[in-house]
């Protein structure tokens, strides 16, 4: 098993000598398996490891499994952090099935830890079977190549999946191996839950009449549509941005069009609203329509063909998302946004001004040498990436909201300040990676919002 790993490690430079990891044990077999593997290895690759484990509040046996996994990261000589959450109370508030609570605020969890301890990567404890289970759980619910594709060994840049590529059988042989000791979820038998049953039956029944293979078979499917989907995903986005282009999505072959009114679509949904295949091929109606200016209704706004332009009105209410705001930052400077009231200050400082621990939300210092200017302050528009401190990848300034828990209807009164290459800070919720600060730093600048 840890000749595997080492080689899904390599094949998709999930980390680089000297990385920091945070691993996320929950005492199960496949993280206290993923936690030991990584520790033989962390030599090899120059690893620094810390332990983080999220205490979902749900079971009585939360708080033994806790004092388990604290337990063996102070054998592994590892520090461990851990985050306590009542998920009960988060599913009412977010309005999703228990699961899906659980996950948000595990993963929320996660981010905050990595950020808090410096790390670079997260591991997760995903492997084979819970590939095949996931590709399974969506073509029961109905999908497209991006169900089928299951998890991917890299998201983000920042989680990665060491286990994908290793069987239940390795890993227990691997415990048993070393004698290692694990924790057993009884809720991994609940029969209620969709993957359960499709752990203990469907996928017995197809191993024993149909194909003994059919683990490695849908995690190989998942990997080649993965690669399609990512191909697909990258056109899609490049035209998306040219969406009142009539005459491009008209051309476009089917499959490429749909992806694009999606990758539109999804932009435009307000939380909590699902894109269906019904509003996708509305909008390709819409847009094949002989009919001079027909229209249909989709989560967050309206689509409709306009003197042979395609116009995407989205339905927020706010004075800020009708009219926007965008202004030029000097340095020093001042800023007063008028829509919202906000006023962002903008000084130059030395680095002995900036203190050791920057805990106020409100205050961000850059080094001026990573700028490319001009700096503006504007607000969120559809679509809108950025790279947080600690992620190699980007990510959607709307997940950002989601998580942080803004309520649509504010999300276009937040300032993001960007300069030529990008967003550097979603004021007060994220800041950006090109804003770490270098013990060398010398051009510094303190920004403040009010």
């Amino acid at each position: 098993m840890q000749k595997k790993v080492k080689e899904t490690l390599i094949k998709y430079s999930m980390v680089q000598s000297g990385e920091h990891v945070l691993v996320a044990v929950s005492g199960g077999a496949d993280s206290v398996a993923l936690l030991c593997v990584l520790h033989y290895l962390s030599g090899e690759f120059d690893l620094k490891l810390t332990v983080a484990h999220f205490n979902h509040g749900l079971r009585k046996e939360a708080e033994e499994e806790e004092l388990f996994v604290k337990t063996i990261a102070q054998n592994l000589g590892l520090p461990c952090l851990v985050g306590r959450e009542e998920v009960r109370n988060l599913k009412h508030l977010w309005k999703c099935s228990l699961e899906e609570a659980a996950r948000i605020a595990r993963y929320h969890f996660l981010e905050e830890a990595a950020g808090a301890c410096g790390a670079k990567k997260i591991a997760l404890g995903h492997n084979e079977r819970d590939q095949a289970e996931t590709v399974l759980i969506n073509i029961l619910r109905g999908t497209g190549l991006k169900g089928l594709k299951g998890m991917e060994p890299v998201r983000d840049g920042l989680f990665i999946r060491p286990l994908l590529y290793v069987s239940p059988r390795e890993i227990t042989s691997f415990l048993a191996r070393e004698g290692l000791k694990f924790c057993t979820d009884r809720s991994n038998f609940d029969q209620r839950y969709l993957r359960n049953r499709i752990r203990h039956f469907l996928l017995p029944v197809l191993e024993k009449e149909f194909n003994p293979r059919i683990v490695s078979v849908l995690s190989r499917m998942a990997d080649i549509l993965r690669e399609e989907n990512e191909y697909l995903e990258s056109a899609a986005r490049g035209i998306a941005g040219r969406k009142e282009d009539l005459g491009t999505l008209q051309e476009l072959p089917p499959a490429l069009r749909r992806r694009v009114i999606k990758v539109i679509l999804e932009e435009m949904r307000p939380e909590g609203k699902a894109v269906t295949a019904r509003h996708i091929n509305a909008v390709e109606g819409v847009i094949l329509s002989p009919r001079s200016n027909p229209s249909v209704h989709v989560p967050g706004g309206v689509v409709v063909k306009e003197n042979g332009i395609l116009r995407f009105h989205t339905g927020k209410d706010s004075k800020a998302n009708r009219e926007g705001f965008s202004y030029l930052l000097s340095i020093p400077g001042e800023v007063r946004i008028t829509l919202t009231g906000q006023v962002l200050k903008a000084n130059l400082c030395l680095p002995q001004d900036i203190p050791n621990k920057i805990d106020n939300p409100n205050v961000l210092y850059l080094n001026l040498d990573k700028i490319k200017f001009p700096l503006r302050v504007r607000s969120w528009r559809f679509g809108d990436r950025m790279q947080p401190l600690g992620m190699r990848g980007t990510k959607k300034v709307k997940e950002i909201f989601q998580e942080m828990r803004v309520p649509p209807n504010r999300r276009h009164e937040i300032p993001l300040l960007e300069d030529e290459l990008g967003i550097l800070w979603v004021s007060s919720l994220k800041v950006g990676e090109r804003c770490r600060l270098e013990a060398d730093a010398k051009r510094l600048a303190r920004i403040e919002i009010i």
